[in-house]
């Protein structure tokens, strides 16, 4: 995807290394002396894997029979092109081949610096989240049993929580599409709300400490 020892390769590894970072207020920041579009281009791809991981250890309960409809809740259905009617299994795998094809073109995600980012690159970042946004939503409504059942409910919520901040921090996403788990995302966000006072009060007392000493 990107090529060894390249700036591109060693943000990706940088971007793969903080999914496990708790305060997603700061790692889904641009680092510095880096542009957003290498930020972006990293960080699709590690979704992208961390997303294909998740539903391929569900592969096997997500069939014709358990999911006859690609739902995203009590009242969303999602088509695959031109509002054609797709089961879950199908749509997911049209989904990822797209995705993967788009992420292996070196004229829309360039291995390296030496080629430049097209200019509808953020137009395709946008493309490419809002799709992998539906099978989060399909797997959290659908799956979620099943993620239970495997011990990985903690690892979906970072990797989801992460994805969500760093999807409307960059605008990637339209606002009705994150209907389906706003529930979810209002809960993260109140969760972030409360860490982001408990750090400033820390470093408040941390600053009056240290002009004590």
């Amino acid at each position: 995807m990107f090529i060894f020892c390249t700036n591109r390769y060693n943000l990706h590894k940088f971007a793969a290394g903080t999914l496990n970072n708790s305060n997603y207020q700061i790692l889904i920041e641009v680092p510095e002396e880096n542009s957003l579009n290498d930020w972006l281009a990293v960080n699709t791809v590690e979704f992208y894997n961390r997303l294909n991981l998740f539903y391929g250890a569900l592969r096997s309960n997500c069939t014709n029979e358990s999911c006859p409809i690609m739902k995203g809740g009590p009242n969303i259905e999602y088509y695959w092109k031109r509002k054609k009617k797709t089961i879950p299994p199908d749509y997911i795998e049209n989904v990822m081949v797209l995705i993967e094809k788009i992420l292996d073109n070196p004229k829309v995600f360039p291995p390296d610096e030496s080629v430049k980012f097209p200019k509808n690159f953020k137009r395709v970042t946008k493309e490419i989240f809002t799709k992998l946004y539906r099978i989060f939503a399909h797997i959290y409504v659908c799956h979620f049993q099943d993620i239970e059942n495997i011990g990985a409910v903690s690892h979906l919520n970072t990797t989801y929580k992460h994805f969500y901040f760093f999807s409307r921090k960059f605008k990637l996403i339209k606002k009705r599409e994150y209907e389906p788990l706003k529930f979810l995302n209002i809960k993260f966000e109140i969760q972030e709300e409360k860490k982001e006072k408990e750090r400033q009060k820390q470093l408040q007392e941390n600053n009056s400490q240290n002009k004590n000493n």
